[in-house]
């Protein structure tokens, strides 16, 4: 072959593996930036006002002490009688669980109703504050109350570790956060951020 032909062939393949890697460059860019996206709300919790944990096939979620819709500074102050409000629900599709009961630091908390979970269906106690009418009811849902008496040294804004009693999974501690008063302003650690999905990068 002459040296021209050789040269030109060399060019020839030079160009098109310089081709190849630019594509393969702007591929893998690409797929970069989507991963990107899917890794920075993976892990991110759900955003909920009260507190949330797992056990085993149980999940508790917006666990929070209502605050009182009328003299909530005194009944804080007398350390109740407060509601509690919480969604239980239960992940298993053979077994059932039931809530026993429910302990705080310092004083009590007594459970009414059933507090049974079927399997694949959810217990929800209370009411959130400034709802004043019971949930729609959902065949093998179940409802119950918690009144928490006696609670020392409880303010608005603070959490309360409660620990759930659950007789099949066992117990799980939650940090439950008191309600706000409607006066009181928002934390700025509460204040969502409104983010636009796939943003900037």
């Amino acid at each position: 072959m002459p040296t021209t032909s050789r040269r030109s062939a060399k060019v020839r393949v030079a160009t098109g593996v310089a081709a190849a890697a630019i594509a393969a460059g702007v591929i893998s860019g690409t797929a970069a930036c989507g991963a990107g996206q899917i890794s920075q709300t993976a892990n991110q919790q759900p955003a909920v006002n009260g507190g949330l944990a797992s056990l085993k096939q149980l999940a508790v979620r917006d666990a929070q002490i209502v605050y009182p819709a009328e003299n909530g500074d005194a009944l804080l102050q007398a350390g109740g009688p407060l509601q509690l409000f919480v969604v239980i629900s239960n992940g298993s599709a053979t077994d059932k669980d039931t809530l026993t009961s429910i302990t705080a630091p310092s004083g009590s908390v007594a459970l009414s109703g059933t507090t049974d979970i079927a399997p694949g269906k959810r217990l929800t106690i209370g009411k959130p504050a400034g709802v004043t009418s019971a949930p729609a009811a959902v065949e093998g849902n179940t409802t119950a109350t918690a009144t928490l008496t006696g609670i020392s040294d409880i303010r608005s804004g603070l959490t309360v570790p409660l620990t759930f009693h659950f007789a099949q999974s066992g117990d799980v501690t939650v940090p439950t956060p008191v309600g706000l008063s409607p006066t009181q302003p928002v934390p700025a650690s509460q204040t969502l951020i409104n983010v636009p999905w796939g943003g900037e990068h």
